[in-house]
């Protein structure tokens, strides 16, 4: 993006919207929680990129969604419930800003051409309703806000907030790799109870890109822990892996990656946003899934030639 040509006008209107973007930075701050392996470090990295719960006033004066509509897209309390990963050997990444804010789980160009400001380029599907990276709406008909960010805006948040999580997230991968010569990262969401024409979903959807993000023993052997816990799964559908597990995932170069979205039913009451007392049952219960993860993880990858 090119610099707003800075008339008088323009001017007074930057330094206006420099001083709320320093307040918004002030009360997401920090960025990230990294919490690093409590004793040695093992293969697997998990993050919770869309669990923030950080809604400074000064960003929601612009908005004209309430708190509570802007938390209905958060992923809540799904930092909490991997909470115990550190304890098995792996690194968990969380972002601490709101989804609603930036959508690190798109490309970084996945912007409205009425966020650019040439008005060109290749739009996709969810940038043009407004869920692209830089979101203006939470969904059909429910924009966010009451003025649209400016160029500077929309920089800003890409170089500090999207820029700076993958940045941690490309980090934690690379170091996991050159330490055991493969990793697997477990990108940690939840979804809605219901989906189309309100059927109930799984419990759990596992999504490796329809095969093509992590080794095929990988979800395989997600899949049977969970269902052995008494959890009931579906695998790429409806949801197959977005834009970090296909980034991530690359086989080939034994970096592999797996979502996991969990059903908000489970832990959660979608309309008070409060956990139910189903949620230390599943804290628990991910607790063993990641411990059989993180330990079984070099056995599923190359698997006896026998079986």
């Amino acid at each position: 993006m090119t610099n707003l040509h800075l008339t008088p006008q323009n001017a007074r209107c930057s330094k206006r919207i420099a001083a709320r973007l320093v307040k918004i930075d002030r009360g997401i701050d920090p960025v990230l929680e990294i919490t690093s392996p409590q004793s040695g470090s093992g293969p697997v990295v998990f993050a919770a990129p869309h669990s923030g719960r950080c809604y400074p006033e000064a960003w929601l004066r612009s908005c004209k969604l309430s708190v509570d509509r802007l938390r209905s897209v958060e992923d809540a309390f799904v930092d909490r419930l991997f909470a115990g990963a550190p304890s098995h050997g792996s690194a968990l990444l969380c972002a601490r800003f709101p989804r609603s804010y930036v959508d690190v789980n798109r490309a970084r160009t996945d912007l409205s051409l009425g966020q650019r400001r040439d008005g060109h380029g290749p739009e996709s599907a969810r940038a043009r309703v407004g869920l692209g990276v830089i979101p203006h709406s939470i969904g059909a008909n429910t924009p966010i806000y009451n003025i649209q960010p400016a160029e500077m805006e929309i920089e800003h948040r890409l170089e500090h907030y999207y820029d700076v999580y993958h940045r941690a997230l490309d980090r934690l991968m690379g170091d996991t790799l050159r330490a055991h010569g493969q990793t697997l990262l477990i990108d940690c969401h939840s979804m809605p109870d219901s989906g189309a024409m309100n059927g109930r979903r799984a419990d759990i959807v596992l999504g490796d890109c329809f095969g093509t993000s992590c080794a095929p023993h990988i979800i395989g052997h997600a899949a049977q822990i969970l269902r052995e816990i008494g959890y009931s799964v579906a695998i790429n559908h409806p949801y197959a892996g977005g834009y970090i597990t296909q980034r991530h995932g690359r086989p080939h170069e034994d970096c592999h990656a797996l979502q996991i979205e969990i059903n908000r039913a489970l832990y959660m009451n979608a309309v008070t946003l409060r956990a139910t007392r189903g949620f230390g049952i599943l804290s628990q219960n991910l607790e063993r899934f990641i411990a059989a993860m993180t330990s079984d993880f070099r056995h599923v990858i190359h698997p006896i030639a026998a079986e």
